[in-house]
């Protein structure tokens, strides 16, 4: 049989999800690679009516190749031999498109902090198969971060050294179609003003009822 699955991935993302009947490979986007059970040694495929050309059918997983010209959205139906003669049969929907979204601090149009405790908001749409994951972090390459289940906001400790920061963000959906990688600069000011007030040239005091101040104030 074909393990379920609604939505056919059909981009340049990696393999490894279980819970769907195909995926394009990285470095050959006409690829699909099929993952079930008690297929026969010698499969055969069809798309729709359409028998497909098989490059390697391995235990449990077959891989062949889709014809040019499907479209986003486009209902299709992989049938699959199997030992005992069933017709293993899913209709799937191809899912082209990749999720698209933003992130920023809250409140809306921060740029100076004062700590290092910082509230994100994320916002994220796909017309595929939905949104379902997100990963967020200091690194563009997201070095030691993982995926995690997406969420409206998240809350962040970020380095306690002043200066300039940045965040990144991205999502994937459902069936591992990746956004861009989102991003938004910050500044971390933890110091307070720094300065001086001098009254009538650092006199010590005046019977004067106005007087001259000099204020230098640093920050």
């Amino acid at each position: 049989m074909l393990e379920d699955a609604t939505f056919l991935r059909c981009d340049n993302i990696s393999l490894g999800y279980s819970d769907k009947v195909a995926n394009r490979q990285q470095d050959a986007p006409n690829v699909i690679v099929i993952e079930g059970s008690n297929f026969l040694d010698s499969p055969s495929v069809r798309l729709g009516q359409t028998p497909l050309s098989l490059i390697s059918a391995v235990s449990n997983t077959i891989t062949a190749l889709l014809p040019s010209g499907l479209t986003e959205g486009s209902q299709i139906t992989l049938t699959v031999e199997n030992y005992d003669g069933y017709l293993g049969e899913r209709s799937v929907q191809l899912d082209l498109s990749k999720p698209t979204g933003d992130l920023y601090l809250l409140p809306p149009n921060t740029y100076f902090l004062k700590n290092n405790a910082v509230v994100v908001h994320l916002q994220a749409t796909d017309s595929g198969s939905g949104i379902a994951m997100m990963r967020i972090g200091f690194d563009p390459t997201f070095a030691n971060v993982t995926w995690q289940p997406y969420t409206n906001t998240i809350a962040l400790q970020i380095s306690p050294d002043n200066g300039v920061k940045k965040i990144y963000g991205q999502y994937q959906d459902k069936i591992g179609n990746q956004s861009l990688v989102y991003s938004r600069t910050f500044y971390l000011d933890t110091l307070p003003p720094t300065g001086t007030l001098r009254i009538n040239g650092d006199a010590l005091d005046t019977v004067a009822t106005k007087v001259k101040l000099n204020l230098n104030v640093i920050d």
